[in-house]
């Protein structure tokens, strides 16, 4: 782009006065810009090309920091900016890199035998520091390194951002974001196994002095892949970023899974998103992790593709107990079977369905037992028909609503079926608070499934139904404060 334009920054102020042409050091851009070069693009000569790309460009500056501008000034400039504070290194026969402060320059003479046909006899570059976005905290001491040339230190204190950022696509990312450590995945249901992985990518983040950023999907890339398959959700996705923010995660990023972004290369994926978008320094994922275009990469493409633009690859082992190992699927399996301690057992915590309270038949209350007949979003992950113990929790701010308080939890006993002693057919998930009570038409509630109680059965007379209600709230107060030690 012209030196004039306005992101050039300080780079293109120094190349406006040499008429030179300014860019931002792009690690995704490099490799196909030295390779174009020495294919003869750009309009220079094959031999030019060959030296410039193959030589001196992509080899010494692949791994170079993100934050570098560079300035190409044209065939007929001559002058340098020089200073007192200045050293050399030669990089190649005829190429010499020098430091004036804050600016770099690369200057090259050819050999006689290898001057392209109307070339002039040398080139030079020239880099200076650009802007970066880095977190006020470290500001000053990312300036010190930026000044210097160097990556982030690996011993560089750990940093978080003033506030979690959550994304609903690249297309909010800031101007100024400087390189980050990403980790990839659905991560439905937040589970042992995740939060292993993401804190090691919290941990790199805090290591490097960078910002760490999870990206997670929506929809469900299996419902884009195979219409109608989308699986049981373990976890909405406010509530996903909810947990991820508790593990340390600085950039929450929801990307739209679509049509187009399913059909991405591995190599498009990781050039377009990773590389240009997010300037990955590190990228962590789970050692099955698989991405682009019919699943074609995997953690050997993405540490390939890593060796190529300049960051590294963890590819993390699952994490399991008891010979299972815990992933989203199993998870799914156990609630299905209603086996609420396998699921908290890989969780880490009870398995949660939320949804908003609406009106049901009424019965509940009529057999004096009231319960909030809660509504859970499409493709909500709901436990096998049956008796649970639980907790009830309305969730965000308010007033409290009878003897129920917003953000506080109560125990409850919760009914999952069909109601088939009244030949009920729609499948309705109801909470009874326990000694409580409120009028919750209309909030949003959490029922998190602690442990069954019993299935679901058909009685004889409603007599006998109720005195079995009284019984399972009765058995789920007791498995509730054992659960709490008490």
């Amino acid at each position: 782009m012209p030196a004039h334009h306005g992101d050039g920054g300080t780079a293109a102020a120094l190349g406006e006065g040499d008429r030179a042409v300014a860019g931002v050091l792009d690690q995704a851009l490099v490799s196909e810009f030295a390779d174009g070069l020495g294919d003869g693009g750009g309009g220079y000569a094959d031999a030019f090309g060959e030296q410039f790309g193959r030589h001196l460009f992509l080899r010494p500056f692949l791994s170079g920091p993100d934050h570098l501008q560079i300035i190409l000034g044209d065939r007929g400039e001559r002058s340098y900016r020089r200073g007192a504070a200045r050293r050399g290194l030669q990089l190649a026969s005829g190429c010499d890199v020098s430091f004036t402060g804050h600016v770099l320059e690369l200057r090259h003479t050819w050999p006689d035998s290898h001057i392209p046909p109307r070339a002039e006899p040398g080139f030079h570059l020239r880099f200076t520091v650009g802007k970066r976005w880095v977190p006020s905290a470290c500001a000053a001491r990312h300036r010190s390194s930026a000044r210097r040339g160097l990556k982030s230190s690996p011993t560089a204190a750990p940093i978080r951002l003033a506030t979690v950022q959550r994304w609903r696509s690249l297309d909010e990312v800031p101007a100024d974001w400087g390189r980050c450590v990403l980790t990839i995945g659905v991560f439905d249901g937040v589970h042992r196994g995740h939060a292993q992985l993401i804190s090691r990518a919290v941990k790199s983040a805090a290591a490097r002095g960078v910002p760490s950023v999870l990206m997670t999907f929506d929809p469900h890339p299996m419902e884009v892949v195979r219409p109608g398959s989308h699986p049981a959700q373990l976890s909405t996705l406010t509530r996903r970023a909810e947990l991820v923010e508790e593990l340390g995660v600085d950039v929450f990023c929801v990307m739209p899974f679509t049509q187009e972004f399913m059909k991405l290369t591995p190599a498009r994926y990781v050039h377009d998103l990773l590389v240009e978008r997010l300037h990955v320094a590190e990228v962590v994922v789970g050692d099955n992790f698989t991405f682009g275009k019919k699943a074609a990469g995997t953690v050997a493409t993405m540490r390939e593709l890593g060796a190529r633009f300049g960051f590294e690859v963890d590819g993390v082992k699952l994490v399991g107990e008891h010979a299972v190992t815990f992933s989203s699927t199993y998870i799914r399996a156990c609630v299905d079977a209603g086996d609420m301690a396998a699921a908290a057992e890989a969780l880490g915590r009870p398995h949660r369905v939320e949804g908003v309270v609406v009106h049901g038949d009424g019965r509940g209350r009529q057999l004096g037992y009231p319960t909030a007949n809660v509504a859970p979003p499409m493709h909500a992950a709901v436990p096998a028909d049956g008796v649970y113990a639980g907790w009830f929790t309305v969730l965000g701010p308010g007033p409290t609503i009878g003897t129920v308080t917003p953000g506080e939890r109560a125990m409850a006993a919760i009914s999952v079926g069909t109601n088939p002693t009244f030949s009920g057919r729609a499948r309705t998930v109801e909470a009874y608070v326990l000694d409580g009570e409120a009028d919750l038409y209309g909030q949003h509630v959490a029922v998190d499934f602690v442990e069954h109680v019993r299935g679901q059965r058909k009685f004889e007379s409603v007599d006998e139904l109720i005195v079995t209600m009284g019984r399972d709230v009765e058995t789920a107060r007791k498995m509730l404060q054992a659960a709490e030690g008490h």
